[in-house]
């Protein structure tokens, strides 16, 4: 799992409607617990999925939500 800084060079590797990690610096500094969050590419924004917000989040840093293994 690779956190990747969030930059609008970035927003090109983004795919829509998928799942994300996001985290946000506080006002010490020290980053968020990470939430799940979807990217919406028609907004440019990210959205938490826990609390179906109609705002968007803007996080400091993001990672792709790692893929399970299959269950047989």
């Amino acid at each position: 799992m690779e956190w990747k800084n969030f930059c609008p060079a970035e927003y090109k590797y983004l795919v829509d409607d998928k799942n994300y990690l996001i985290a946000w610096k506080d006002s010490c500094g020290d980053y968020s617990s990470p939430h799940l969050a979807y990217w919406m590419e028609e907004e440019g924004k990210f959205f938490l999925l826990h609390s179906w917000s109609a705002f968007p989040v803007i996080p400091d840093i993001f990672c792709e939500v790692p893929k399970l293994p299959e269950v047989k």
